[in-house]
């Protein structure tokens, strides 16, 4: 795999009964550099975002909101399979303007819908991706404000 761009997507929580988990996959065994992962919701999961060292050579991860991980240091996981922890991340790995703690703003977090209430603190708070992203997960131009917005969805200024 050389690249693998995953953006705008709202993850429920990581339960085999769920009817999506069959889409969920663990890349095993395959060389992969040069992935951005930007602009997602990654909710209820033992890790945010979990990257394995095969995939960490220039892998840039922005705008993300992970909330509801557990393990710790999980939000973003350079992950090492061989004693199951996360080491710091590597100097190889871009990660910034991702939000994992806090008060995120989402309208309804118990029942999953992860759009930003007016005084979200990820509104405005995301790192310009230019044209590489110009509409979130329900179609809406981004930016909407001066700067983007974290996560899947944009706040829609009047």
């Amino acid at each position: 795999m050389k690249r693998m761009v995953l953006r705008r997507r709202c993850s429920p929580p990581n339960d085999p009964a769920h009817p999506d988990y069959q889409y969920y996959f663990t890349p095993r065994n395959c060389l992969s550099y040069g992935n951005q992962v930007y602009n997602n919701t990654i909710h209820g999961f033992a890790d945010g975002i979990r990257i394995y060292p095969l995939i960490a050579e220039n892998t840039i991860i922005r705008n993300n909101a992970l909330s509801g991980w557990t393990r710790p240091n999980g939000s973003i996981c350079h992950y090492n399979a061989n004693n199951g922890t996360c080491p710091p991340l590597s100097a190889e790995l871009i990660a910034d303007h991702n939000v994992s703690e806090g008060d995120f703003g989402f309208a309804d977090l118990q029942n999953l819908d992860f759009h930003l209430m007016e005084n979200s603190p990820l509104i405005n708070a995301g790192f310009n991706l230019g044209l590489l992203n110009g509409y979130d997960f329900e179609g809406i131009l981004r930016p909407q404000g001066a700067e983007y917005d974290i996560g899947a969805y944009e706040f829609p200024q009047p």
